[in-house]
């Protein structure tokens, strides 16, 4: 029984262990690869895949992003960029995939190339053909440079029978360099390759043993001084700043066309125009409703005689404590050409009758003035105190800016210790749309 048992539980086990990895078995794995003198790599990749199942396709998972282990005291430490909260980055680019059809996407630490189509199954031997370009994959020290690069990682889950690879240098160097070549998991050194200089230009080699799911294949470098040229990649994107000058460029000739006051004659006023009450001009001046400006209709209604404020005089504790309170009293009905926010705030401070106590009417002036500012809103728009669409523009071109705004900040968070040209760009951008919105209005 326990020899059934062991039994079950070992297929059981080879069962788990088939269904872990791929449905299909990497046959030859190539890599050429060309450093470049300013330290760029050029890398192509030739997968020979073997299907045992139909399958759209496979995905090719490219790390750019490192942690960074404690270097040992006395140690000297490359000179690398990109590098933020213990973590150094390459840059991918240039990436495709010949003849196929490929999404690219980052998740997690790894470029995730996704090659197939979702409308297309293939079975049997298939050939992918991958190239991009790395930058910042070199580490610059005082007297050498080091290139140390993952040429097949450790991401595959199936076996890949033959590997191989073509290390070619944009010159020769002087000598045979020092370099290394391990295979096997993450961190192994065990070097299980042939490998060979030709002309001290180009480094070729191949493994002798299939590597196991989740094995890779690691080249190690080291270049004499001045072979190769570091680079500053925090310039990069630099040209993006051209934006934010043509969006100002843009901005100001939309606003002197559109949002411009025209040139007037400005002369002293104490009073508000004829037949404008003091909401409709407070409203106008600075563009906002405040609620100031529905309460400047009570000394407005006083001066026309509608209502009286009358104040008395309250005593308390032997006449120590004297405190003021108010009432209004109508006097008579506003005028038929009063507008219907002005006759909404009156009839509901008197709705309860002609003599009102100001301690009376808070809730009832929270509720009032809310459908007195939206009725004064609309009755501004309507009587066209304000240059058709201009008011508009000012919605558009806030919604304009805060997107704006919004995919630079995201940009810069989710891609921080990158070059920021791209962000920044976008972020100024956001910022003067916004500004120029201010002034839309005419």
């Amino acid at each position: 029984m326990r020899k059934l048992f062991l039994s079950l539980l070992l297929s059981a086990c080879a069962v788990i262990s088939v269904n872990a990895q791929e449905a299909f078995t990497i046959q030859q794995y190539h890599v050429d690869v060309t450093v470049n003198k300013d330290a760029s790599l050029d890398i192509t990749e030739t997968i020979q895949v073997y299907f045992t199942e139909s399958r759209h396709g496979i995905i090719r998972k490219i790390p750019y992003k490192y942690a960074l282990a404690p270097l040992p005291a006395g140690t000297e430490k490359a000179e690398r960029q990109l590098e933020s909260n213990g973590q150094a980055q390459t840059i991918l680019e240039n990436i495709g995939v010949r003849d196929q059809h490929f999404t690219v996407r980052n998740s997690g630490n790894y470029k995730e190339i996704k090659i197939g189509s979702k409308d297309k199954y293939v079975d049997g031997v298939q050939q992918y053909i991958i190239h991009y370009r790395m930058l910042n994959a070199i580490n610059f020290f005082k007297d050498h440079s080091e290139l140390y690069l993952n040429i097949i990682g450790d991401q595959w889950d199936t076996n890949i029978d033959s590997a191989s690879f073509s290390i070619q240098l944009y010159d020769a160097l002087p000598a045979t360099p020092s370099y290394f070549v391990a295979t096997g998991a993450t961190g192994s050194q065990e070097n299980n390759s042939v490998s060979a200089w030709t002309g001290n230009q180009t480094f070729s080699g191949s493994t002798t043993v299939s590597l196991q799911a989740n094995q890779g294949l690691t080249v190690g470098i080291v270049f004499p001084d001045q072979f190769l040229t570091k680079q500053n990649y925090m310039l990069r994107d630099m040209p993006w700043l051209i934006l934010p000058v043509l969006v100002f460029a843009f901005m100001f000739r939309i606003w002197r066309k559109y949002g411009k006051d025209e040139s007037l004659t400005i002369t002293t006023q104490y009073y508000p125009p004829n037949n404008i009450s003091p909401s409709v001009a407070g409203y106008v001046i600075d563009n906002a409703l405040d609620r100031r400006d529905l309460t400047a209709l009570v000394p407005y209604w006083g001066a026309g005689g509608y209502l009286q404020v009358k104040e008395t005089e309250k005593k308390s504790l032997l006449g120590l404590i004297k405190t003021s309170e108010y009432e209004f009293i109508k006097l008579k009905d506003l005028p038929a050409t009063a507008l219907t926010f002005e006759r909404t705030l009156f009839n509901g401070i008197f709705a309860s009758g002609s003599t009102v106590a100001l301690d009376s009417l808070k809730d009832v002036l929270y509720k009032t003035m809310d459908k007195a500012k939206t009725e004064l809103e609309s009755e501004v728009d309507r009587d066209a105190y304000y240059v058709k669409y201009s008011r508009g523009l000012v919605y558009l071109f806030m919604i304009l800016g805060l997107a704006s705004l919004g995919i630079g900040i995201f940009q810069l968070v989710t891609n921080w210790g990158n070059p920021y040209w791209f962000p920044v760009a976008f972020i100024i951008s956001g910022i003067i749309i916004v500004s120029f919105g201010f002034f839309m209005v005419k």
